[in-house]
C-alpha cells in the first residue's frame, strides 16, 4: 500500500516535466555533490495529455521535500515519509536516477533536468509531462 501512496504522491505532488532540450548535467561527482541535501518542491506540472498543463505553485500548506544522501533518498509529503536508495545512470544523453523504495521490488526512473547549488528540476518518467522544481533547503 505504501508504494501506491508514494507513486500517487509522485504524480500529484511532484508533477512537472521539462519539454525543453536542456543539457543534462554530466554523470560525475559534480552531480553527486550538487544533489546531496534537502530540497523543497516549489512548483509542479501535470499535463493531462493534451499539452494544456502549466507550472503551478505548491500550496503553502503542502510541504513536499526530497532528501538525497550518498545513495539514499527520503521523500516526505506533509509528514508522510518514504525511504529508498538510488543510483545514477544515463540514457539517451540524459542524466537520471534509478530509485528503489524500501520494501518494493520496483525501480522508478527519474531524470535530472537541471541541478545547481540552489535549484533542482526533476522529471519522473511519466508518459505525459510530469516532474517538479525544487529549491535547496539551507
Amino acid at each position: 500500500m505504501k508504494i501506491y501512496v508514494f507513486i500517487l504522491l509522485i504524480f500529484v505532488g511532484f508533477s512537472a516535466c521539462s519539454t525543453t532540450d536542456e543539457a543534462s548535467p554530466k554523470l560525475s561527482g559534480e552531480i553527486n555533490e550538487l544533489i546531496i541535501g534537502k530540497w523543497q518542491l516549489t512548483e509542479y506540472l501535470a499535463d493531462p495529455g493534451d499539452g494544456s498543463g502549466k507550472w503551478q505553485k505548491v500550496a503553502k500548506n503542502q510541504v513536499s521535500t526530497i532528501t538525497f544522501g550518498q545513495n539514499t533518498i527520503e521523500q516526505s509529503e506533509n509528514g508522510t515519509k518514504q525511504k529508498g536508495t538510488f543510483t545514477f545512470s544515463e540514457e539517451g544523453g540524459r542524466a537520471g536516477l534509478n530509485i528503489k523504495i524500501d520494501g518494493s521490488t520496483n525501480v522508478f526512473r527519474w531524470y535530472i533536468g537541471t541541478v545547481t547549488a540552489d535549484n533542482l528540476q526533476l522529471s519522473y518518467g511519466c508518459i505525459e509531462a510530469c516532474g517538479g522544481k525544487y529549491v535547496a533547503v539551507k
